[in-house]
């Protein structure tokens, strides 16, 4: 330590910091190669907005070969039944009310018990992805009928969209041609007569006995008025 002599203050001789030496920084030789990083500059996204997409790069072609077999045997299956359901409802002269009631029948006794006895709305769910999986190791009877959860009451919805829309169409706008129309609501009219004759002979439910004894009819099936003579 050097000798200091205070001039104007006894604190002019406390010890100070040294000054830093400056490292001059070193410049590349001429003719040397200079490295650059290559990097994308952020863009200003926080986040992925396509995250939500699968990862696409994980795909096989043995897998969508899978995905596009299990997807045309539930159609298959689909369509099937729906052709099951409307050659009766077709022959039978069958209300859409009816196909209706069917189909919520079949909700309730397929998905909704499922649901009720696992105590879980989730469980059909769950099932019919087991039955696929199965399916695509292929035991398919056994993947079928463990998908027939929810491909019956699809098959009855399409059944009920099916045979409401013909009989929509042929009550209001017709078919392309008139003579057509003209034929497939005669042939309409000769299902529903003899559907009501059917009927006719079996005795109406619930009409006799009880506290009331009168007859009760239900629903109206087809209500017609016209002038007099």
């Amino acid at each position: 330590m050097t000798d200091c002599t205070p001039i104007i203050t006894q604190a002019d001789c406390a010890p100070y910091a040294q000054t830093p030496v400056v490292t001059p920084t070193p410049t590349p030789a001429p003719g040397a190669p200079i490295q650059i990083e290559r990097k994308m500059p952020p863009i200003g996204l926080d986040h992925d907005p396509l995250g939500w997409l699968p990862d696409f790069s994980t795909w096989s072609l043995e897998g969508l070969a899978d995905g596009a077999l299990l997807i045309a045997a539930c159609v298959i299956a689909i369509l099937v039944m729906t052709i099951m359901i409307l050659i009766p409802a077709t022959a039978l002269a069958w209300k859409p009310t009816r196909l209706r009631n069917w189909l919520i029948g079949s909700v309730l006794a397929m998905p909704g018990a499922t649901a009720l006895w696992a105590w879980d709305v989730f469980e059909p769910g769950r099932m019919a992805t087991e039955a696929s999986h199965q399916f695509l190791e292929g035991q398919y009877t056994a993947g079928l009928l463990g998908m027939a959860v929810v491909l019956v009451p699809l098959a009855w919805l399409t059944a009920t969209i099916a045979h409401t829309n013909r009989r929509v169409q042929l009550a209001t706008v017709g078919l392309k041609s008139p003579a057509r129309t003209e034929r497939a609501l005669w042939a309409q009219a000769q299902r529903e007569q003899r559907a009501a004759a059917r009927l006719s002979r079996r005795r109406l439910p619930f009409t006799t006995g009880g506290l009331s004894p009168e007859m009760v009819i239900g629903r109206l099936a087809l209500e017609t008025d016209q002038a007099g003579p």
